[in-house]
């Protein structure tokens, strides 16, 4: 329900007060004027409340983002490691594999 029709509703019930003998109709317009100043210090809290609730979303989501570029960074020093160590494993077995045929070719030619 929006701030006005808020307003609407308790104005309608200080009437159904003063109708009642609640609130006495010479008092009436000090009591609705001290409750419509707790509800708009109310609403201005509420406000101020969103916006910070706001400001606190995008901080938050840009943070988030930043812990997923450093993420991002994580991952390419491993990918970049784990590839230079992964050429460098595959040349051994080559140059072993290369090795055993060499020495297996040498045998073939003793015998």
């Amino acid at each position: 329900m929006s701030y006005n029709e808020e307003l609407i509703k308790l104005r309608s019930r200080l009437l159904d007060a003063v109708r009642e003998g609640v609130v006495g109709d010479d008092s009436k317009l000090a009591f609705e004027s001290i409750l419509t100043q707790i509800m708009n210090d109310a609403e201005r809290s509420r406000q101020n409340c969103l916006l910070q609730a706001d400001n606190l979303k995008k901080q938050s989501m840009m943070i988030e983002g930043q812990a997923n570029a450093f993420s991002s960074v994580i991952n390419i020093i491993y990918g970049a490691i784990n590839s230079y160590v992964s050429a460098v494993e595959n040349s051994k077995n080559i140059e072993k594999l290369f090795a055993e045929d060499s020495k297996n070719e040498l045998e073939k030619v003793e015998d």
